[in-house]
C-alpha cells in the first residue's frame, strides 16, 4: 500500500516511533509496556499521540491494539478545540500507515460522521 498522507517521515525508535507532520506537529506512537488481553487474545498496546509543540499534552491521542491476526482502533479522541482542523484525519492516516488492515467502528454520532468523511 502506498502512503495515505505523504506529510508524514518516519523516525523509528526501539518501541517508539514518532511522525512529523508539515505544520511542525508530532504523531508519537508508544508501545505501552504492558502487553494486555483484548477480547481474548494476547496482545500489545499502543498509545497514539498527536502533539503540537505549544502544548505540554497531546490534542488527539488513539488506543490500538495489535496481535498476530491484525489491529484494532479501540478509542480515538481528539480535544473538542481542535475539532475540525483534519488533526483526527491526520492521526487515523497514520495509524493506517503503521497497519494498513487496521479494524475499527464507531460508537457515537461524532465518530459516525468522522468515518463518512473518510470514506469508509
Amino acid at each position: 500500500m502506498s502512503d495515505l498522507h505523504p506529510r508524514l517521515v518516519k523516525i523509528r525508535v526501539p518501541e517508539m516511533m514518532a511522525r512529523r507532520t508539515s505544520e511542525g506537529d508530532e504523531i508519537l506512537f508508544r508501545r505501552l509496556d504492558a502487553p494486555v488481553a483484548s477480547w481474548c487474545r494476547p496482545s500489545a498496546r499502543w498509545a497514539v499521540e498527536y502533539w503540537r509543540p505549544n502544548m505540554a499534552f497531546p490534542v488527539a491521542q488513539a488506543w490500538i491494539f495489535t496481535d498476530p491476526y491484525g489491529a484494532y482502533i479501540d478509542w480515538l479522541h481528539v480535544m473538542e478545540e481542535c475539532r475540525r482542523q483534519g488533526i483526527g484525519k491526520t492521526l487515523f492516516q497514520a495509524i493506517r500507515q503503521q497497519w494498513p488492515d487496521v479494524e475499527y467502528d464507531a460508537v457515537t454520532e461524532a465518530g459516525e460522521g468522522f468515518i463518512k468523511g473518510m470514506g469508509d
